[in-house]
């Protein structure tokens, strides 16, 4: 299907000019963002409140998008919200056993009157008995990006599972709550009881703005583990036009 789907009450996708939004209508969600790391087999229930904060009652529809269908639902898709009240909706996760170790990102999307908000999911899937752990953690001067410019992040992978000395191979990835990767780098690696390194990305010039994740999976004995921190890139300033702009 479409992806975002076509608003039915102003027919049109979210790509399109909106639609006037009515006066005094509005509604906000509690957490703008989940993050998730579970086994395959594992269950979770997360709790969002919705809350009608303007004055006309407003059909609130949630859509799940199609690269979480396979890992979460709503407890209720579509309900009306009076002004000034809240209803909290449980979207539960539920990980297959035959889910493929990885890091999952998408938007649950929730809409009513026009108005788009949207719930970044960040689901890590990993191995319950991995050798390994590992943690990624990008430096305070990395959460804000402009496209083109490289972004640095700290590695460290612990042995957790007395494996001495061995090869592993460590994928670091940058990607958007679409689900695609927009930048990544496999290497193997040897590691001896504990590994700390800093991994660089560059994010590709013709990168949009707004909120993305970086993160790691380290591979051995067919078990995996992940670790991964969200970041916003902003639009470049166009400082760069204005000085073309000059120099012509």
């Amino acid at each position: 299907g479409v992806w975002p789907p076509p608003d039915e009450e102003t027919n049109q996708t979210q790509t399109e000019q909106p639609k006037e939004v009515p006066l005094n209508a509005d509604f906000s969600i509690n957490k703008p963002s989940l993050k998730l790391s579970l086994n395959p087999g594992q269950n979770s229930t997360e709790k969002i409140v919705i809350k009608n904060t303007g004055e006309k009652s407003i059909r609130i529809t949630i859509f799940v998008p199609p690269v979480l269908e396979d890992f979460a639902m709503v407890s209720e898709e579509s309900f009306l919200l009076k002004p000034g009240k809240e209803k909290t909706v449980e979207i539960e996760f539920k990980i297959p056993n035959t889910a493929k170790f990885n890091v999952y990102t998408g938007n649950i999307l929730i809409r009513g009157l026009g108005i788009e908000k949207t719930i970044s999911i960040t689901l890590e899937i990993e191995s319950k008995d991995s050798l390994f752990d590992i943690s990624l953690k990008i430096p305070s001067e990395f959460t804000t990006m402009n496209p083109g410019k490289n972004i640095t992040a700290n590695i460290e992978v612990i042995d957790i599972g007395e494996a001495g000395l061995v090869d592993v191979i460590i994928s670091t990835a940058i990607k958007d709550f679409e689900g695609k990767i927009i930048a990544e780098k496999t290497e193997t690696l040897s590691v001896n009881q504990k590994l700390n390194f800093n991994q660089t990305l560059e994010i590709p010039h013709n990168t949009k703005p707004g909120k993305y994740i970086m993160y790691s999976m380290i591979t051995y004995d067919e078990k995996s583990a992940t670790s991964s921190q969200e970041f916003e890139i902003k639009g470049n300033y166009p400082w760069e036009m204005i000085i073309l702009i000059c120099l012509i």
